[in-house]
């Protein structure tokens, strides 16, 4: 009887001390270091391409450092510096929140986002970034 008592005890405590560390629902999908590669749009239709490297984005908790070297003033979205982010899912759109300014996420897979001005917004600009 005490070994069945005990054989019960140790399932018990077996069975209540797992957990499944293994939940990657809650992990950010923008974290890591990204590169932005194209921005298209506004009202000339420009579509201006950008080398790996001249302007990257690491995101990492909730906070967004930018380096932009790059030596053209253009469309290039960010200086380089510190900003605050948040990604949201409002109904059925992704809304990427930068300094209180939302960006529409039209495509996010884990090594190319693209996001934009909010539709239904004409003319606005989309940044393309790889990692």
């Amino acid at each position: 009887m005490k070994n069945l008592l005990l054989l019960f005890f140790l399932a018990t405590v077996t069975l209540v001390g797992c957990s499944n560390d293994d939940d990657n629902s809650s992990q950010d999908p923008l974290e890591g270091s990204w590169n932005l590669v194209r921005i298209t749009g506004g009202i000339a239709g420009v579509t201006d391409s950008i080398p790996p490297n001249i302007i990257t984005y690491k995101f990492f908790n909730g906070n967004l450092t930018v380096k932009n070297t790059n030596p053209e003033p253009d469309f290039s979205f960010l200086e380089t510096g510190e900003y605050s982010y948040q990604l949201t899912i409002l109904d059925t759109e992704q809304v990427l929140l930068i300094e209180n300014r939302d960006y529409q996420v039209f495509s996010l897979e884990a090594n190319a986002f693209d996001i934009g001005d909010p539709l239904p917004v004409n003319d606005g600009f989309n940044y393309e970034f790889e990692r």
